[in-house]
């Protein structure tokens, strides 16, 4: 082990505080890498099943009715992740869930489907012996952060669409909209149904406010000494395996398990979250089941959580490891203050650290931070090689309503910060995207070389075989500043290699363990390049060039930063949420 590895980690901060706490770097953890969303979604369903004390579970997307992959589960005649819950809370493990919330305006349909998540989880915790009805708890909430400064036009308009659907689907089928409008508890005050008259109509009402920040962690601790983190949620649409041969979804993504202290830190990581957020959560419910005499919203007793650090957690790791996160509160103008920005500074003196190599995997690159971060370290080391893998596009270009201000000003930055890169870098960078190996059914506009795009919604970086970011936050300012984030940054020079070397063969399907780092950008773009040239069947891996041109974007003119990226949504057929 080099002895310079400390310079990797950051110096720990606020140890006496359950919310905003930064650990310092642990040791002896048992650390492996998970790619794509199958072998994630079955080493996490066993890892429940295994759970012998207590499940925290956090996830921007959650719908308990995803099916479980695993056949070890599956044969224990478990269907899908509610009832996997439900079965280990009836054996007497504490299980809690935390769902995030969404702005109920600007991200109406997320707002309900956290609702619906919501109402599912409850009836499967009412559905156990009363004795055993505490063992699974549930709070569903938005982020503190809030913004009213500048956008009551953007946020009045916005309702009055939201009413105007109601009423239109109530003369198509009243069932349905009532069914739509008793999960929109977030509106329940500022939307009124008459059933006289039957019709769905705006109350009066004082200034309104946007949330704009989503607890967007994404992990599932077990028994306080075993973690499973990453960009992964937990719902259909990411249900892909490494060979992305899937008809139903083109999905990338990359976790990691780990067993050791690590995992007590993302513990009470989830404790200080929920206990903070609680007295508000109840809050909430009590006053909207106040407010509303048509719908409303069950109940179960939930409490807050203790945390005392396991005395020792027996592992025989060589990893050393250190969570780092993003949290926000409420701001005073536009932009939420933030109180802990770990991410962005463990990617930064990251960067500081190499030496040899920057990999980037994102779904969103649009920090200017990290490009002048980048492009510091290159102006120190000339042979510095960049690879970055990132999406053809966003898929909300797609759909209807896609191209909206925000997600134009997003593709806006990211065009901008690629193109500065890339002069300044030259043949020492490279930009890559993924795309099927097969020919595209019908016409796309993220279709790249006559195949569909595979969606890389990856966060991770790897610097010199040494040291691996992987985590939920994507490489732009919402991630670094706004959201709820959660990564951890691993050193170990042996098995980071060994995740680089499994990771690039999926993706450039062949060997690539005698290539030397300092042609790393050439062996890449000779491999993307070909692949340009051969048939959909014919490609090694799914590596091509990106082309940045493609959606260049538009800046916004009322739009932070901060926010670029930060209202989207997009729904697929099967009716699950593939963005996040």
């Amino acid at each position: 082990m080099d002895a310079d590895y400390t310079k990797f980690f950051l110096k720990p901060d606020d140890l006496d505080d359950d919310f905003k706490f930064l650990s310092p770097a642990r040791k002896d953890i048992e650390f492996e890498h998970l790619i794509d969303g199958i072998p994630t979604f079955k080493a996490t369903e066993e890892a429940i099943f295994s759970a012998k004390k207590n499940i925290y579970i956090s996830f921007w997307i959650f719908n308990p009715k995803t099916p479980v992959s695993s056949k070890k589960v599956r044969s224990e005649g478990i269907k899908n992740w509610a009832s996997l819950l439900r079965i280990k809370a009836a054996n007497s493990v504490r299980v809690h869930v935390y769902l995030n919330d969404f702005d109920p305006i600007f991200q109406n349909n997320l707002h309900q489907y956290a609702w619906r998540s919501y109402r599912t989880l409850l009836k499967e915790a009412k559905s156990l012996a009363p004795d055993q009805r505490e063992n699974f708890q549930v709070i569903s909430l938005h982020n503190d952060a809030t913004v009213k400064t500048g956008i009551q036009d953007k946020l009045e308009g916005s309702l009055v669409r939201i009413i105007e659907n109601l009423n239109k689907t109530l003369k198509k089928n009243s069932k349905t909209a009532l069914y739509q409008y008793s999960n929109m508890p977030g509106l329940w005050s500022l939307i009124y149904y008459s059933r006289k008259k039957n019709n769905f109509s705006l109350t009066k009402h004082d200034s309104l406010t946007a949330y704009p920040a989503a607890h967007h962690q994404k992990f599932c601790v077990i028994d306080d000494s075993f973690v499973i983190c990453g960009g992964l949620d937990v719902n259909k649409g990411r249900m892909d395996t490494p060979k992305h041969n899937s008809r139903v979804t083109s999905w990338h993504d990359i976790n990691c398990m780990m067993r050791g202290e690590i995992a007590a830190d993302v513990a009470r990581n989830f404790v200080g979250i929920w206990n903070r957020g609680l007295p508000r959560f109840k809050s909430f419910l009590s006053a909207v089941n106040q407010q509303n005499k048509i719908v409303s919203l069950p109940l179960s007793k939930v409490g807050p959580l203790k945390f005392s650090f396991p005395q020792k957690i027996g592992t025989k790791g060589k990893a050393i490891i250190q969570l780092h996160r993003t949290l926000s509160v409420e701001g005073v103008w536009t932009v939420p203050s933030n109180v802990r920005d770990d991410i962005a500074k463990a990617y930064e003196n990251a960067i500081e650290q190499a030496n040899k190599f920057i990999y980037i995997e994102n779904q969103y690159v649009r920090s200017e931070r990290l490009t002048q971060w980048i492009i510091k370290k290159y102006n120190e080391k000339h042979n510095l090689q960049v690879i970055i893998v990132l999406p053809v596009a966003p898929e909300e270009v797609a759909q209807k309503g896609g191209t909206d201000e925000i997600t134009m000003h997003g593709l806006y930055l990211q065009h901008k910060i690629l193109t500065e890169l890339k002069l300044k870098l030259g043949k020492n960078i490279g930009l890559y995207s993924m795309i099927k190996r097969s020919a595209a059914e019908k016409a796309h506009p993220t279709n790249m070389f006559g195949s569909y795009q595979i969606y890389v919604h990856s966060k991770t970086m790897i610097v010199d075989d040494k040291y691996v970011i992987i985590g939920s936050a994507n490489t732009n300012e919402r991630s670094f500043q706004v959201d709820t984030e959660l990564n951890v940054g691993v050193y170990d020079p042996e098995k980071v290699k060994r995740f680089r070397l499994r990771l690039w063969f999926e993706l450039l399907g062949t060997p690539i363990d005698k290539w030397k780092s300092d042609e790393f950008v050439r062996n890449w773009e000779a491999h993307a390049l070909a692949n340009t040239k051969r048939s959909p069947n014919t490609r090694k891996g799914f590596i091509v060039p990106h082309d940045k041109e493609k959606f260049v974007g538009k800046k916004g003119t009322w739009i932070p930063d901060e926010f670029a990226q930060i209202f989207d949504l997009d729904v697929q057929k099967n009716g699950d949420i593939e963005i996040a």
